[in-house]
């Protein structure tokens, strides 16, 4: 059996409690999800190459088209993309 992408499982439980009737079930679904990411954080944590690759300050690089004009790109100290913009 294939080992499956977290992020596709959690998106699946979510979509299915969002489709399930009773609340017991979509109860189970979301903590079921919650335990996902849990574990995918946890096993994360626990190889160091994970661990290089986090940058100490948040970083977000914003990329402005334009037909017929250079990009412009920048690269700012923000979480999302909202605080970017």
């Amino acid at each position: 059996m294939p080992v499956e992408n977290p992020y596709v499982r959690v998106w699946n439980l979510i979509e299915a409690a969002r489709g399930s009737v009773d609340p017991d079930r979509r109860r189970m679904l979301i903590s079921e999800a919650f335990e996902v990411v849990a574990e995918a954080r946890r096993s994360k944590e626990g190889r160091p190459e994970g661990a290089k690759s986090k940058s100490p300050k948040p970083v977000y690089d914003l990329k402005l088209d334009r037909k017929g004009n250079p990009t412009l790109s920048l690269s700012l100290e923000a979480w999302s993309r909202g605080d970017a913009f």
